[in-house]
């Protein structure tokens, strides 16, 4: 098992545990950030074994949420919600893995005068 499966299995495994509240969706978007950035798995791995956790990280969020708070309804836009996560995990240098690149059939011109 790599360090990526590791710690995708580690979140799930917090999961279980917060049942399906806002920390189960932050772990799902941690899950997703790891996915394009894997080599920030090593990072949350140890992060994980400091003692830092998924509802931890939304607290944070949660805080930022009430402080920007509209009437009673408090906010955390998605980007924001990323920016956080990334920052309690230390992993906001990370880069992002390469996309592979895409595939085209090869494509070849079209002459209108087929069409006559």
């Amino acid at each position: 098992m790599n360090e990526l499966e590791k710690v995708l299995q580690a979140i799930e495994e917090q999961q279980k545990k917060l049942g399906d509240g806002p920390a189960f969706w932050v772990g799902e978007q941690l899950k997703d950030i790891l996915r394009e950035t894997p080599a920030a798995a090593q990072i949350v791995l140890e992060d994980f074994s400091a003692g830092h956790t998924v509802a931890e990280c939304e607290k944070q969020i949660r805080a930022y949420a009430d402080k920007h708070r509209h009437g009673s309804a408090g906010c955390c836009p998605p980007q924001e919600a990323d920016r956080i996560i990334r920052e309690f995990f230390g992993i906001a240098g990370c880069k992002q893995a390469a996309a592979p690149a895409e595939k085209h059939p090869a494509r070849r011109s079209i002459n209108l005068a087929d069409f006559m």
